[in-house]
């Protein structure tokens, strides 16, 4: 969803897609009446920008009549207004098309919603912790012969550092011939 408002450029590439993208919906269902909600859904196009391209386009109205949804935005898809459009190439097709199999997404989240989700995440792993603790042998079983006793002498420890380990004669400075 592009952020808002969108720039002259931004809205004519947007609608662009949203065209292209509504044409694909529409050879589905020719010869239907639908709402915006409903090609929201299936697009995941926002009902506003669906709306806005289809009123630019002249393709979208709000019916008064008993048997449509009042405030609803309502689209008649007729066979000759989708070959028509095909045929004046309405809408470019994106230069990259993604694989909706390889693409992760989730919906983005408020912060409560966030510290909710934490909550519940942190309440099933510890639930799930007790109730592991509860099943589980322990690894490591009791010996049966005492501890081996370390000895001072067998710890090491560090002495302090002494210059023998820096070289004297080493150079202060390299110098390179300059060709």
């Amino acid at each position: 969803m592009p952020e808002k408002p969108l720039s002259d450029l931004g809205k004519v590439s947007y609608r662009s897609y949203w065209w292209w993208r509504l044409m694909k919906l529409f050879h589905i269902h020719q010869g239907h009446t639908v709402t915006a909600t409903f090609l929201s859904n299936e697009s995941g196009i926002a009902v506003d920008d669906i709306v806005s391209t289809l009123i630019t386009m002249r393709m979208c109205r709000q019916y008064k009549e008993p048997e449509f949804i009042p405030g609803e935005w309502y689209v008649r898809i007729h066979r000759k207004i989708v070959d028509h459009c095909v045929m004046c190439g309405y809408g470019k097709p994106p230069r990259l098309l993604l694989d909706r199999t390889k693409v992760r997404w989730a919906p983005a989240q408020t912060r409560p919603e966030f510290e909710r989700q934490q909550q519940r995440t942190a309440a099933a792993m510890t639930s799930r912790r007790a109730s592991k603790s509860q099943n589980v042998t322990p690894l490591v079983t009791p010996l049966a012969t005492p501890p081996i006793e370390q000895k001072p002498e067998d710890t090491y420890t560090p002495s302090p550092l002494t210059d023998h380990h820096v070289a004297t004669d080493a150079p202060d400075h390299i110098s390179l011939p300059l060709n």
